[in-house]
């Protein structure tokens, strides 16, 4: 039987006849972009430009013909002296729709549902190092209410709560969660930020 041609074989073929070893458990790479192994981060085209960085660091291999001059390019670029005009460098003017990004920010928010609900909206306590379950859990028993861990529009993590608790969340996060103070911000309306601590 079929089977059996297999087994005395020994496994499977490379399509020329000869055999090879598989090792058990087997060990994959995986693209820490995209989270794919690097041989299939190709057939996204958007993604696959934010993998290539990766991709050439860490497993070029993969694909030899893009990477082929990277190592020579470098090598290359190594022999190249900067040489300075003493010429002071113009100051460069940042584009008008750009943000500047600044130092970070948690700011607090209110946000009105239907009717007279509202919930409390905190924003940038990530970074911080702020565990943003560990934050929705403490409001929920301090405060008994509903809270939890959402997105936003923009696809960041924030914390939702019910009501309006932002200068008690303000509190907690600077006693407990230790964000520094003059990095809390608090809307008082839609447009209105201001320092939860002045």
């Amino acid at each position: 039987s079929d089977i059996d041609d297999i087994e005395s074989t020994g496994g499977g073929s490379d399509g020329d006849g000869a055999s090879r070893e598989v090792a058990y458990p087997l060990s994959v790479t995986y693209c820490a972009v995209c989270g794919l192994p690097p041989e299939y981060c190709e057939f996204d085209p958007k993604m696959f430009e934010n993998c290539k960085p990766w991709i050439a660091k860490n497993c070029p291999e993969v694909y030899p013909d893009l990477f082929s001059g990277v190592k020579e390019l470098s090598e290359g670029i190594a022999d190249i002296e900067v040489k300075s005009s003493g010429a002071q460098p113009s100051s460069v003017k940042s584009k008008p729709g750009k943000k500047k990004t600044g130092d970070p920010q948690v700011t607090i928010a209110l946000s009105t549902k239907k009717g007279k609900k509202s919930a409390t909206i905190v924003t940038g306590a990530h970074l911080f190092s702020v565990n943003l379950a560990d934050l929705a859990k403490l409001c929920k028993k301090r405060y008994s209410c509903g809270a939890n861990v959402s997105k936003d529009a923009a696809q960041v993590d924030t914390v939702e709560i019910q009501g309006d608790r932002r200068r008690e969340i303000a509190d907690v996060l600077a006693s407990e969660m230790n964000v520094p103070k003059p990095s809390i911000f608090i809307y008082e309306d839609k447009k209105t930020k201001v320092r939860a601590f002045p």
